[in-house]
């Protein structure tokens, strides 16, 4: 048999009284011929499976001694030694130190068990520190030391506590109740625009904008009334289609709730570690203290009257807002954002273009009166002595600062959610 390498030299068998076989040497160029089963006396059944020619081995220009068919060139896993072998018999042509080098890697390799999902992984001793697992990825430094031998158990519970904790703090605890990320994403996305737009539709209507003030619009409005009031430090009952104020005498009853309902929402803040809402709060009690403490009667007397669009625009924005937060609270679990969501962007539209289409046309102020009562508009001017361009362009400038609010809110909102998009697929 010739030598593939030198291919002039004849091959000759060489004693090893250490292995006590044999190996067929070239004596020019010293490499080895190993025929099948050689491999595996001389570095184990491990290694001589890991140097059987692969299917993806690329054909040299050597022939086999053998078989006479070619040889192919393929690397031993996970480095760079380049073995030559033969498909046919299963024959090896490698050299000395190749043989050497394998052997020294044998040595260092670690059969290392997943203690996360029972997969053995074959590492190399050096490696340990920075390997993870075939399977599931995890860090095999989490249950191995440096030599790859097993950490007592206390720490390994130690470092999976830690595992599940890094993991664990990336999840907002605000989305804990949601099973479908993916979903919510796209209700974030499209919910709040999509809804503007249909009470826009709505709107350019005569009989739709007529549907949409009575029924969903006049509430907010009243409300807007009734909270101004209870801001100013009277007292005053919202009902569906109007609002008993009180405003020639400050109250006592309305006001006291409102400052007992913001301390608990204060208390519910902290107690959350909510920053933005705690700050909300503290505005809301320091413009109760000017409202009742400092304001004249006339001044709340005028605020309140501006309060039905003005504090009305200002409600059907925190309720749209409120579809992007709260959903470890009843808003998304009972579905009771969707409702806030749909009466927030009807009262918003409606209140809007109302102030919107006056710009250009005074007639569309809402001037008089209306169910025998005379209108907001009509008492801030006649009383207060408000000009026609102050009235709309206080209404116009307060419904375009509460747009740039809600894009805020859409941008963040959108934001937090991709952000837990990303951290439930990690």
């Amino acid at each position: 048999m010739r030598c593939p390498r030198c291919t002039q030299n004849t091959l000759q068998t060489r004693e090893l009284s250490s292995h006590a076989t044999s190996v067929i040497q070239c004596q020019a160029c010293q490499s080895l011929w190993l025929e099948k089963g050689k491999a595996e006396i001389l570095l184990g059944a491990q290694a001589a499976i890991n140097m059987q020619v692969p299917t993806y081995a690329t054909p040299s220009n050597k022939s086999c001694p053998q078989c006479q068919q070619h040889l192919y060139e393929f690397c031993y896993p996970r480095t760079e030694i380049l073995l030559t072998g033969c498909k046919t018999c299963q024959g090896l042509s490698l050299q000395v130190e190749k043989i050497n080098a394998i052997n020294k890697l044998i040595k260092n390799l670690r059969q290392l068990s997943c203690q996360h999902c029972g997969t053995t992984n074959s590492v190399d001793k050096h490696s340990i520190a920075h390997a993870s697992c075939v399977s599931c990825g995890s860090l095999l430094k989490n249950w191995f030391d440096a030599d790859g031998n097993l950490l007592p158990a206390t720490d390994i519970a130690q470092t999976e506590i830690e595992r599940k904790i890094h993991i664990e703090s990336d999840v907002d605890d605000e989305w804990s109740n949601v099973s479908d990320v993916q979903l919510e994403y796209k209700f974030c996305l499209f919910a709040m625009p999509v809804m503007l737009l249909i009470g826009f539709i709505f709107n350019s209507s005569e009989m739709g904008a007529a549907i949409q003030r009575i029924w969903l619009t006049m509430p907010v409005h009243e409300l807007g009334h009734a909270l101004t009031a209870w801001l100013t430090g009277y007292d005053a009952i919202p009902v569906l289609w109007m609002t008993i104020t009180y405003t020639d005498s400050p109250g006592f009853i309305a006001p006291v709730l409102l400052f007992v309902a913001l301390l608990a929402l204060g208390r519910y803040a902290l107690i959350h570690n909510n920053k933005f809402g705690l700050i909300l709060v503290g505005i809301l009690l320091l413009l109760q203290f000017i409202g009742t403490f400092i304001l004249s009667p006339a001044t709340s007397d005028m605020l309140i009257l501006f309060g039905g669009d003005g504090m009305g625009i200002i409600i059907a924005t925190v309720l749209m807002s409120s579809f992007y937060y709260g959903k470890d609270m009843g808003l998304y679990k009972g579905a009771l954002r969707w409702g806030f969501l749909m009466i927030g962007a009807a009262a918003f539209v409606d209140i809007y273009m109302v102030w919107f289409n006056s710009l250009g046309d005074a007639s569309q102020v809402p001037y008089g009166t209306t169910g025998g009562q005379y209108t907001d508009s009509y008492r801030l001017v006649e009383t207060h002595n408000w000009s026609f361009n102050q009235l709309i362009n206080r209404y116009f400038y307060l419904g375009n600062f509460c747009i740039f609010v809600l894009c805020v809110v859409y941008y963040f909102g959108l934001q937090k959610a991709k952000r837990i998009v990303a951290q439930r697929e990690r």
